[in-house]
């Protein structure tokens, strides 16, 4: 008896040295699909981040369809943002109008103390400069693409899920704020050097109240009635918004913001008043790309007004 006990002791262990050998040898070949839980402060469940297998296209073609599926309603979060909560949107109007009343003298204390002291930093141009893409801006740009690469290489949907908000980012504040607001509000921008009254640039002016509202629309980069609000401050701060909120970390990415922003500083020709609206609006971009794909695909919850793509055409919900 003792010795068919034996024997049946024995082929239990063969047995599962045989599967612990096959499942190692799996784990060689293949990544599991470890997940990563991500809790908000609040305690409260967000998403569980899956990591797949190397070049992921499972991972990839979701990723693709939900953040380009859910652009119509990012847009409609943007835009009604301001609305949703008046006496906030009412305390930045009021915080930049302060400043505009007196943007000369700041402006001017800018030039002499930050600008002057910053005027020989410069990031390098990478690869051929587009509008968006010239100077530290290219930063911006290929490297929320090298980053995306990266995750799909790595079958990493958080990280290509970031890298498209950052790029979505920067294309929001490229229409919203250089397209659309400069042409609306038509301000002139700053002479270089406000202390002395001087630039060489006929269409400067040392008057930070010369608006003249709904100008033509200029897609490139244009020098005349475009300063408020800097688009380069809100293509900043709606990425760094973006990463903020994703990793949940403020030193990484607003160190990096402030690096970018002082590269060529003086090439932004910008009155004091034009970078903190520039950074508000890109602040509530970034924050309204994270919330909007949070909420509606990471914690089950409906938004309010959803555009989808149908058959025939798109559809829209709105919740009463």
């Amino acid at each position: 008896m003792l010795r068919i006990f034996n024997i049946l002791l024995l082929l239990a262990v063969l047995s599962s040295s045989e599967v612990l050998a096959k499942n190692t040898k799996h784990h060689k070949t293949k990544r599991t699909n470890k997940k990563s839980l991500k809790i908000d402060r609040f305690g409260d469940e967000i998403y569980v981040y899956e990591k797949g297998d190397y070049f992921d296209m499972d991972i990839a073609k979701r990723v693709l369809k939900r953040s380009i599926g859910i652009i119509p309603s990012d847009l409609y979060h943007i835009a009604s943002a301001p609305f949703k909560n008046p006496q906030n949107t009412l305390r930045y109007m009021g915080i930049v109008g302060t400043i505009m009343a007196f943007d000369k003298p700041i402006t001017t204390f800018y030039q002499q103390n930050i600008e002057t002291p910053l005027a020989f930093y410069s990031l390098p141009t990478l690869f051929k400069p587009t509008p968006i893409t010239s100077g530290a801006d290219g930063w911006l740009v290929y490297g929320s693409i090298a980053q995306y690469l990266g995750g799909f290489a790595l079958g990493d949907e958080k990280t290509q899920v970031t890298a498209i908000m950052a790029m979505k980012a920067i294309g929001y504040s490229y229409f919203i704020d250089h397209v659309f607001l400069k042409s609306i509000l038509g301000r002139r921008r700053p002479k270089s050097d406000l202390y002395h009254d001087y630039d060489p640039n006929p269409t400067h002016t040392s008057n930070p109240h010369d608006f003249s509202p709904f100008q033509p629309l200029h897609f490139d980069a244009h020098d005349g009635r475009t300063s408020f609000p800097s688009f380069h401050l809100t293509m900043y701060f709606s990425v760094a918004k973006v990463y903020q909120e994703m990793y949940d970390n403020y030193w990484l990415p607003y160190g990096a913001l402030a690096i970018v922003f002082a590269s060529n500083i003086r090439g932004h020709h910008h009155w004091v008043g034009d970078m903190v609206g520039g950074a508000i609006i890109g602040t509530l971009i970034g924050h309204e790309i994270v919330s909007n794909y949070r909420n509606r695909y990471h914690k089950g919850k409906a938004s309010n007004f959803n555009i989808y793509p149908i058959d025939n055409g798109i559809g829209f919900t709105y919740r009463f």
